[in-house]
C-alpha cells in the first residue's frame, strides 16, 4: 500500500510523461525497505502490538525497527511472598518474564514501578539476589519518564518507595519526567532514620535533568500530627536535589487520605491544621525556571503553606497558576484568596479546575479589583456542578460581563455515560 503511493506521488509530482524515465523507472521498482528509516519508524507507531510484533517477524531490517518499539513501556509490581517472588522472576508461568528487557533496554522510554511489597527488608533484592530493577534500571540510557505510584491493596512501607526513587535518580541520567504519588503514616516515616543518616554520609553523584515534576503525597491514619508529613517532603526533596532546577511544569499536591480511629474530624472541616515553623536550613525543591504552577488544593490550606515550605520558586516570573479540585468544604475566605494570588503580582492566567463553588470566581475578580492582580489576562474555570439554568446564566452575565472584556461559558456532555449523559460546564473571563 505504502509503495503504491509513493508510486503516484511521483506520477502526480513529475507526470509520467515529460519526464526522465531513469526517474520514472526507479519509482516502478521502489520497495518498501527503500523508504527512509526515518519515514519506517513513523509507520510503525501507528500499528498496534500484535501488528508491531507480526511486522518484526517478516524480515532482519523491519525486526530492527519493529521489535524494540514493543519494550517501549516497563512495569514493575513489587511481590510478597517467595511463590509470588519465583512467578516474578519468570520461573512460574503467569508473570511476564522481563528478562527481554536485558536486550532491548535502549528503547524503554516509560517505566511504572506500583504496589511495592519490601521483601526481607531490601526493597531491592529477592532473597539477597538482585532484582529486576536493579539489573535493568542501568540498562534504561534512553529513559525519559518513571512513575512511582501507590495504588490501592496491599502494599510495601514508605521506605521502599524511597528506596526506588532514589536508584532511580541515581541511575536514570536521560530521566525527563517523574511523578511520584505515595502515601504514608506515621509509623512508615518513623523508620526512615537510617535512609536519612545514609543520605547525609555520602557523597553528591550525579543527577538527570528534570523537565515535568509531579509530587502527590496522602497521609493515612492522620490523627492531628503532621511531623510525618513534613518529614517525608524534606527526604524527597533531599533526593531530588539539583534535578529541580531544571523543572519546567511541576505539579504539587499534599493532603489526608484517611484518619485515625480517635480523631475529631471536626478538626478537620474547620481547616483547622497543626502548622510548625521549620528548619531554615531544610531541603528545598529549587525550581527557579518555572512559570507555570499546578496544585492540587483538596485541603487548600495544607497543600498552600507546604507549597511554600519546600518549594522555593521565582514569583516574578510564574504567569500560569492552575488549581486542582476545589472541592473541599473547608472555608476559605478573601484574605486567603488575596495572600495567595498576591505572592505572584504577574500571573497572566489563573485556572482553578474541578471546583464546585462559585465563590472562586467572585474572589478572583475581587482580588484584580484590588489592583493585586493588575497583569492578570484571562481566567479560565472547569466547573463539577451542574450546568446552569438560562435565568442564572443571565444573572451571571449581568453580574460579571461590565468587569471583564469579554465572557464565555460552555457546556459540556458526556455521552459515554450511561445513566443520562454527565455535564460539565466551563466558562472564562478575558481582561
Amino acid at each position: 500500500m505504502i509503495t503504491t503511493f509513493v508510486r503516484k506521488l511521483i506520477s502526480f509530482k513529475w507526470g509520467a510523461q515529460g519526464h526522465p524515465a531513469s526517474r520514472w523507472r526507479w519509482a516502478q521498482s521502489m520497495f518498501l525497505l527503500d523508504l527512509p528509516t526515518e519515514l519506517l519508524y513513523m509507520v510503525l507507531e501507528h500499528l498496534e502490538a500484535d501488528d508491531l510484533f507480526r511486522t518484526g517477524l517478516t524480515c532482519r531490517q523491519f525486526s530492527l525497527l519493529a521489535i524494540p518499539q514493543l519494550y517501549q513501556y516497563c512495569g514493575f509490581g513489587f511481590v510478597r511472598d517467595t511463590a509470588d517472588a519465583r512467578e516474578w522472576a519468570g520461573r512460574l508461568p503467569g508473570i511476564p518474564d522481563r528478562r527481554q528487557f536485558v536486550k532491548y533496554g535502549r528503547a524503554v522510554r516509560h517505566v511504572d514501578i506500583w504496589n511495592m511489597y519490601q521483601i526481607e527488608n531490601n526493597p531491592m533484592s529477592i532473597r539477597g539476589r538482585p532484582s529486576h530493577l536493579t539489573l535493568l534500571l542501568p540498562r534504561f540510557t534512553s529513559l525519559r519518564s518513571v512513575t512511582i505510584q501507590q495504588v490501592d491493596g496491599p502494599s510495601a512501607p514508605f521506605k521502599s518507595y524511597v528506596s526506588a526513587l532514589r536508584q532511580v535518580l541515581t541511575t536514570c541520567m536521560s530521566l525527563e519526567d517523574l511523578y511520584i504519588d505515595l502515601r504514608y503514616n506515621a509509623w512508615e516515616v518513623s523508620k526512615l532514620r537510617e535512609l536519612e543518616d545514609r543520605l547525609t554520609r555520602e557523597p553528591p553523584t550525579a543527577q538527570p535533568r528534570l523537565a515535568g515534576l509531579n509530587i502527590r503525597l496522602a497521609h493515612t491514619d492522620y490523627n492531628n500530627d503532621l511531623t510525618p508529613t513534613y518529614r517525608a517532603l524534606r527526604l524527597i526533596c533531599n533526593l531530588i536535589g539539583n534535578s529541580s532546577r531544571t523543572v519546567q511544569d511541576f505539579k504539587f499536591g499534599v493532603g489526608i487520605y484517611d484518619f485515625s480511629s480517635n480523631f475529631d474530624t471536626s478538626i478537620y472541616d474547620r481547616g483547622e491544621w497543626p502548622l510548625t515553623p521549620q528548619n531554615p536550613d531544610r531541603p528545598k525543591l529549587d525550581l527557579q525556571r518555572l512559570q507555570k504552577i499546578e496544585l492540587d488544593l483538596t485541603e487548600t490550606a495544607l497543600c498552600e503553606h507546604m507549597f511554600f515550605e519546600y518549594c522555593n520558586v521565582d514569583t516574578d516570573i510564574i504567569r500560569e497558576l492552575e488549581l486542582w479540585n476545589m472541592t473541599s468544604q473547608e472555608p476559605y475566605t478573601l484574605e486567603q484568596a488575596l495572600q495567595l494570588f498576591s505572592r505572584f503580582p504577574y500571573l497572566r492566567l489563573i485556572q482553578p479546575i474541578n471546583i464546585e463553588r462559585l465563590e472562586w470566581i467572585d474572589m478572583v475578580f475581587e482580588v484584580k479589583a484590588m489592583r493585586e492582580l493588575k497583569w492578570l489576562r484571562e481566567l479560565r474555570l472547569s466547573m463539577n456542578t451542574d450546568p446552569p439554568s438560562d435565568k442564572e446564566l443571565y444573572r451571571m452575565l449581568d453580574k460579571y460581563a461590565p468587569k471583564c472584556k469579554w465572557m464565555e461559558i460552555i457546556k459540556h456532555i458526556n455521552r459515554s455515560e450511561d445513566d443520562d449523559h454527565a455535564a460539565a460546564w466551563t466558562a472564562e473571563f478575558k481582561f
